[in-house]
């Protein structure tokens, strides 16, 4: 059996903190004795399966990265959930390892993030606490948590959560290049599940009035990277209008010789893999839907006035809703 040692311990160097040490790593994860964790490194003897499933749970990385596995026929994928009975955990979590894939990634002046979206970026609103509370309670609530007698209002996200997503939004704004394909209707959409909450009575006035003003704010922000063409910090962002539906929500990350796909199912949950030829095949995707759609960032100046103007409006009709349920009631 061919030895995976070297690569499964080189990638977990590149996930721990710099200056951790490898073989309390491997001593405290898989609860064996030095002289059998230093064997193992030594290359001596092989990691058992058991060990580098222990391992890949234990790091969040693939077995198919690990052990090579490339066949065409089969690709694997992650799926992450958070755990049903601590999920604001799980989504912290969750955030976490997002925040330290980004940080590997910033490290090659050369890396490169796609986006093709027909759901608001998290990096759009994550910095925003009452559409991130919106949203997260959406999750909840199409996930089939019990929210009897629960509104959006008495949702609470933990400081060290907001915290994350904070950091989450940072990171990504470190990253070389990024590109946004954007869905038309990705503040419609959210316009929409407003109004069915608030017909739920599962929000408030109050509430969306609050939303409302992140959404501008949201606009705004886009307006000024689609000015640029970079982040505030200076990275370079390309942004597109997609001419046609985006059915799901598309993202591939690419770094030194490194690629990784993620699709977003259920909100804010998502299947990752590190298959080659998976991730090859999401890259010709976005790239494919990128000869679909019309650059807004440095050029393109009369379309992204007339898609920002309508998004504005989309926005703004949150009142007219308002004063319609209010003047029928």
């Amino acid at each position: 059996m061919k030895n995976y040692n070297d690569k499964i311990i080189r990638i977990i160097k590149e996930i721990i903190p710099e200056g951790t040490s490898i073989p309390c790593v491997l001593t405290d994860t898989l609860l064996l004795g030095k002289e059998s964790v230093y064997r193992r490194i030594r290359g001596e003897v092989c990691f058992t399966l058991e060990e580098v499933i222990k391992l890949a749970n234990k790091f969040e990385f693939s077995l198919d990265k690990a052990l090579d596995i490339t066949r065409k026929e089969t690709s694997y994928f992650s799926l992450t959930l958070p755990n049903s009975t601590v999920k604001i955990e799980g989504y912290g979590d969750r955030l976490s390892s997002f925040i330290s894939f980004f940080k590997k990634m910033k490290k090659d002046p050369n890396s490169m993030a796609r986006y093709a979206s027909n759901t608001l970026p998290y990096s759009f609103y994550f910095t925003h606490e009452n559409l991130a509370r919106f949203l997260y309670f959406k999750w909840l609530y199409q996930s089939g948590e019990d929210l009897s007698h629960m509104t959006v209002k008495d949702i609470v996200i933990p400081k060290h959560v907001l915290d994350l997503q904070t950091q989450f939004v940072v990171e990504t704004k470190c990253l070389s290049n990024s590109v946004f394909i954007l869905d038309r209707n990705v503040f419609s959409s959210i316009k929409y599940d407003i109004e069915c909450f608030y017909g739920l009575h599962l929000i408030d006035s109050e509430d969306i009035k609050l939303i409302q003003n992140e959404l501008f704010s949201i606009l705004d922000d886009l307006e000024l990277m689609a000015n640029n063409g970079a982040y505030n910090t200076g990275a370079k962002v390309e942004i597109y209008l997609s001419n046609i539906d985006l059915e799901a929500t598309y993202s591939h990350f690419e770094y030194v010789d490194e690629q990784c796909a993620h699709l977003i199912l259920y909100g804010i949950s998502g299947v990752d893999t590190e298959s080659t030829d998976v991730c090859e095949k999401q890259k010709i995707w976005i790239d494919s839907l990128k000869k679909n759609s019309t650059l807004i960032s440095e050029s393109g100046k009369m379309q992204r006035y007339g898609y920002l103007h309508s998004q504005r409006n989309e926005v703004h009709s949150l009142s007219d809703y308002f004063v319609k349920c209010t003047s029928s009631n």
